[in-house]
């Protein structure tokens, strides 16, 4: 962190952390984009210390097994290891076929910031 010899005893030290998955069938002919992504922004010199990070991965899988009565979906990914996952009441899984393909993108971020009392 920058501006780390600005913090003093009796700071009011304030981290939030977020993390976020979305799952969605690619649309037909949409290029993956597996992989991940990160980001960090500081601040600058002289201002309060603090920052953001934030880190992005991305992979996709493909359906491999459909279970509508437990609403169930076994998905094989890259290494190829299956998983099955709990598929949400709100998702219509009569749309789905097997071979479809998922991504699934995961998103953690991390802000802090440092107030004086």
């Amino acid at each position: 962190m920058v501006n780390f010899n600005q913090i003093q005893v009796g700071d009011l030290v304030k981290a939030t952390a977020v993390e976020q998955i979305v799952a969605f069938v690619r649309k037909l002919g949409e290029p993956a984009n597996d992989g991940e992504t990160a980001a960090i922004a500081l601040a600058p010199v002289g201002a309060k210390p603090g920052g953001v990070m934030a880190n992005t991965v991305e992979v996709t899988a493909k359906v491999e097994a459909l279970d509508l009565g437990h609403r169930k979906a076994t998905l094989r990914f890259p290494d190829g290891q299956p998983h099955t996952f709990k598929v949400r009441p709100d998702v219509d899984m009569t749309k789905a076929k097997l071979g479809d393909e998922v991504t699934i993108r995961t998103t953690e971020a991390l802000a802090i910031l440092v107030e004086k009392p």
